[in-house]
């Protein structure tokens, strides 16, 4: 049976068989503890709940090594930093109180070094062999630091000094940049320190060189020094003292060095810094990552704990190394039905090949991230919690264009909404009442502020493409119509409190979106008027609330994801026709989308997964 007829399975019945494909890897509630780099080897290494490391290639994202250790010598959650030695044949895990290496071809313990104090840091040098710990002291004043050094294979405990913390280790662990405690009430207010390692000697600190910096890091080579304050970025040399050169900075928290580009972190994005003179080469939108020892990988954390891998130069995930099982609250296929996408909670966007399920691009932002792919399927429109748009082409091509859309005081506000138009000539974004027009080369065509500012607004353009829907206001109560040829507002309308604009009818004058008990309901632009509520099944199991809508392309039918099913009803009479449960393996459906030409339908679950469901024979 072909969707494209505008027709639907017999009422009552279910839809499809089980899906040919689905994308969702569920990571079995192994939460992260923590995870590691091996210079040596290009590898990731992660340490997970249940004592199971596995290990990734950080240039192809290919696993290498999956495998337990001795689940008895650790506690849940327990483990906080990873350091892979002897060239990956052990493994060392800083624990709360503790230091632990297992043999990973046994997976064996070999050696435990109890530490006096909890662990806050850690700094690990396998090179060297060496590691600072940074130690919440058991006894002294209330929130004293403890610096230990440590040898890590086998660990043994080298020496303690109170009332210093560590910012910086060189690569081959020799020597460390410390700074006096300035946490504990009675802790000394001195200048940062160069230690030896070796010896706890004390270096002259060069003059001229920032006092008191809030995070350091040594170049490959141990005679440059990154020094980051709250007001500067200064690379200086050992043993000369000389400065390189100092460039002011926002205030920051970490700065990290890579072979060619020093990268600090600033808010959400990583700043990278030219080695020789300081200057600003570029920045990724990156809360939360760490960069790999070259520089060119980010590791990120997303919110259920398992890991991404990203090329800093493009911000594409270097294979699929994690399980992907993220809510998918986003989803969306080209007219032609070859190719989808999906968007998920924690801001990965991908591009699907509906016929395979393979997936072609994989782009990370971060949570609140909005996408959009163009009627043509030839761009995916990423807009950024940054202020800016990016265009993606779906060949695996590099990034279209980047444009940042706001200035001033708007900066590092998320988008509320972003969508093309049914030519795919324009994109809109918005935010806060203001607006943006691109071309689909990233030329900006306008840019509005609307008289009264309003969070929230969702723009939709009419299935004619003549008219642009803007919806924003206290809950939504104002609707403009604008034209998108230079952004002029054409007309307004007062509503109650609602809609939000969802799915927009063929004939442009009515919405589909979620009622406030839940349900579906279709209304009237501009009034808010109820014309038509799509009634639920009371036998569905689950959540019964409308989490997505998808208008099918001819417009005779409407699908929603309600708790752990997908229900159809036809559009002009709201006559069920028929339930699509998707409970199994998957969670509950959060997003619907139909494909043409008899393609079935898409579902995103809150698992994140995206599963293709055929029209299949009733059942």
């Amino acid at each position: 049976m072909r969707v494209g007829d505008g027709e639907g399975p017999p009422e009552g019945v279910r839809l499809g068989e089980p899906v040919p494909w689905t994308r969702a890897a569920p990571c079995h509630g192994e939460g992260l503890q923590c995870w590691g780099f091996s210079r040596a080897t290009d590898t990731l290494w992660a340490l997970f709940t249940g004592a199971r490391v596995r290990a990734w290639d950080t240039s192809t994202g290919a696993l290498r090594w999956d495998g337990t250790v001795a689940p008895d010598a650790l506690k849940r959650s327990e483990a906080r930093h990873l350091c892979p030695l002897d060239e990956d044949r052990t493994l060392l895990a800083v624990t709360l109180r503790s230091l632990v290496t297992w043999d990973l071809a046994t997976g064996q313990t070999t050696a435990t070094l109890t530490l006096e104090g909890m662990v806050r840091d850690a700094l690990l040098a396998p090179g060297g062999g060496v590691g600072l710990v940074s130690l919440t002291r058991l006894s002294g004043p209330p929130g004293s630091v403890r610096l230990a050094c440590v040898g890590l294979a086998p660990p043994a405990l080298r020496w303690t000094e109170d009332d210093l913390e560590a910012l910086a280790l060189s690569p081959d662990g020799a020597l460390a940049v410390c700074a006096p405690d300035r946490r504990g009430p009675a802790a000394p207010r001195g200048p940062a320190v160069l230690l030896r390692t070796s010896t706890r000697e004390r270096l002259p600190w060069p003059e001229g060189w920032p006092t008191e910096p809030v995070h350091a890091a040594f170049l490959d080579d141990s005679e440059g020094l990154a020094l980051l304050t709250g007001s500067a970025l200064t690379c200086v040399e050992r043993p000369t003292g000389r400065v390189r050169w100092s460039v002011p900075v926002a205030p920051s928290g970490r700065v990290y060095a890579a072979p060619t580009t020093l990268l600090r972190a600033e808010d959400a994005r990583l700043v990278s810094h030219d080695l020789a003179d300081g200057a600003v080469r570029g920045a990724v939108s990156a809360r939360g990552a760490l960069p790999s020892p070259d520089g060119a990988t980010l590791v990120r954390v997303p919110w259920e704990g398992n890991l991404l891998l990203v090329r800093r130069a493009d911000r594409r995930a270097v294979g699929d190394t994690t399980p992907r099982h993220h809510a998918v609250v986003a989803l969306g296929a080209d007219p032609a039905g070859r190719r989808a996408w999906s968007l998920d909670r924690v801001g990965t966007a991908l591009l699907w090949e509906v016929s395979t399920g393979r997936s072609t691009l994989r782009v990370y932002h971060q949570p609140g991230t909005l996408a959009a792919l163009s009627p043509d399927g030839a761009l995916l429109a990423l807009a950024t919690r940054e202020g800016g748009v990016e265009a993606w082409p779906t060949d695996g091509a590099a990034v279209s264009w980047r444009e940042g859309a706001s200035r001033g005081a708007y900066d590092f506000d998320p988008f509320d909404d972003l969508g093309w138009s049914p030519d795919g000539a324009l994109l809109v974004a918005t935010r806060k009442g203001r607006r943006w027009c691109w071309s689909a080369d990233g030329t900006l065509r306008w840019e509005t502020r609307a008289q009264q500012l309003s969070h929230g607004s969702r723009v939709r353009f009419t299935p004619d493409g003549r008219t642009l829907l803007v919806l924003g206001g206290p809950r939504h109560a104002s609707l403009q119509r604008v034209d998108p040829s230079n952004g002029a507002v054409t007309g307004t309308a007062l509503g109650p409190g609602r809609p939000v604009i969802a799915v927009v009818t063929p004939d442009g004058e009515q919405v589909l979106d979620r009622a406030d008990d839940g349900a579906l309901e279709r209304c009237a632009l501009g009034s808010g008027e109820v014309l038509l509520r799509y009634q639920l099944p009371p036998e569905l199991p689950g959540d019964k609330v409308v989490r997505g809508v998808a208008l099918h392309p001819e417009g005779a039918l409407v699908a929603a994801a309600v708790g752990r099913s997908v229900v159809l009803w036809t559009l002009a009479e709201g006559t069920l026709r028929g339930t699509l449960d998707v409970s199994t393996p998957v969670d509950e459906a959060s997003a619907v989308c139909f494909l043409p030409e008899g393609g079935g339908l898409l579902v995103g679950t809150t698992g994140g997964a995206v599963a293709r469901v055929p029209w299949g024979a009733p059942r």
